[in-house]
């Protein structure tokens, strides 16, 4: 007997979780971390962490603490969950891009550094793209690659052919060039895997902890992870795409996290979860340290 949940049904239990803890991420508030010199350009440069899709500041605390000791300080990108319910309507994420031109600039203001470090976490990832780039989103440019030196993405599905958010709610954006195709004029994410910028300095890190089995009765009771990472990383794959045996974090597969020209693909034993990415910091701190 073979189960077949709707991709809609499965999104929606999987981020349930996240969703649970609307309660904790309804406050903005901006966290920061004392200083922890240590020899070297990269630690003398402040650190800001991007949060991924529906998630808040709040949830990276133990990331943030991860990386305290190798930097000037590590700061959050101060967004409650709330803030990302316009998305989930087809709203353009404008919002995530000013305020993270605005943290940057507090950030390198009286700083020793005139560059940030960036961990930039799932949706985060393209998110930080975008805002490298020279082209035009929801009619600005921000093309600001002069501001970051080092970046490291966790779980970020830059290959996705996703048509983000899930769900599939069409975005409307303006000012942009007519020359684009459909799937980038309706999805960021998409904007992101087209003229997303900053492959030099981008590391990409994935965990590979779940992997997808095809879904069954004997599935479910076994390995009931892997039955729910068939249908986010189908999600995710060219529509058709096997699933079964794709290694990944549970909700972005390997193959999908990496960009063409990144500096490096590094593969860890972690889940989703920013706190567990948190675990694996050694592994991938000399990459955003170069």
């Amino acid at each position: 007997m073979r189960l077949s949940p709707s991709p809609c049904a499965c999104h929606s239990r999987l981020y349930s979780s996240y969703l649970n803890k609307w309660s904790r991420g309804r406050r903005r508030a901006t966290i920061s971390c004392a200083q922890h010199h240590h020899s070297g350009d990269g630690a003398r440069r402040p650190t800001l962490i991007l949060p991924g899709f529906l998630q808040g500041a709040v949830s990276y605390q133990s990331l943030q603490d991860a990386l305290a000791p190798y930097s000037a300080g590590v700061s959050i990108l101060p967004i409650a969950q709330t803030d990302w319910i316009p998305a989930l309507q087809g709203k353009p994420f404008d919002w995530y891009l000013d305020l993270l031109d605005e943290e940057a600039d507090k950030l390198l203001d009286g700083a020793e550094s005139n560059k940030l470090n960036i961990v930039a976490h799932s949706a985060g990832g393209w998110l930080l793209r975008i805002w490298l780039c020279e082209h035009t989103y929801h009619g600005k440019v921000y093309s600001r690659r002069d501001r970051v030196a080092s970046a490291v993405c966790l779980g970020s599905p830059h290959a996705s052919t996703e048509l983000y958010p899930f769900g599939r709610v069409e975005e409307n954006r303006l000012g942009e060039s007519p020359d684009m195709s459909d799937e980038a004029r309706g999805s960021s994410l998409q904007f992101a895997r087209s003229f997303g910028a900053g492959d030099d300095i981008l590391t990409c890190v994935c965990g590979t902890s779940v992997t997808a089995t095809t879904p069954s009765v004997n599935s479910l009771i076994e390995n009931f992870d892997g039955v729910l990472a068939s249908f986010t990383y189908q999600s995710n794959l060219p529509k058709g795409a096997s699933t079964e045996g794709v290694r990944g974090d549970g909700v972005t597969p390997v193959d999908v996290s990496f960009t063409s020209n990144a500096r490096r693909v590094v593969e860890v034993d972690a889940t989703h979860d920013a706190s567990s990415y948190a675990n694996t910091v050694h592994l991938w701190i000399d990459d955003l340290l170069m």
